[in-house]
């Protein structure tokens, strides 16, 4: 579906939009001639998604081409905003296989829409292991 945001009610959230972003809009229905719909947009709020119900751990994967450096640090950035109680591993895949690394406690999160988002957005949207 369409959704269209306008002025004021684009400003507050032009910054935290992602791919695959949960969210709930609130805003009124337009239906078209030729069968459509769009929905104009008032306001856009991030629901509380709460833990995995058996608290399990969040699974990063990164191709292993892709792990420079510099994309560790980003990632370790993203963690550290989202810091919290729950595990993380980073699935390393690659031509020799797939390793699984278990991160320290300092980069324990707070799994929700944002971290995910923010994940998507530096890793890819399908860099999530659920």
């Amino acid at each position: 579906m369409e959704v269209m945001f306008f002025g004021q009610a684009y400003q507050p959230i032009a910054e935290i939009l992602a791919d695959d972003l949960i969210v709930v809009i609130k805003g009124r229905v337009q239906r078209r001639d030729d069968g459509s719909i769009t929905l104009n947009a008032q306001e856009m709020m991030i629901p509380e998604i709460s833990e995995d119900a058996n608290g399990g751990p969040v699974v990063i994967g990164i191709p292993t081409h892709k792990a420079t450096e510099s994309l560790v640090q980003r990632l370790g950035d993203v963690l550290r905003t989202h810091s919290g109680n729950t595990e993380v591993r980073v699935k390393l895949t690659g031509g020799r296989g797939t390793s699984l690394m278990r991160l320290g406690m300092n980069f324990r999160v707070n799994p929700n829409p944002a971290l995910f988002g923010d994940l998507k957005v530096l890793l890819g949207p399908h860099c999530l292991d659920v």
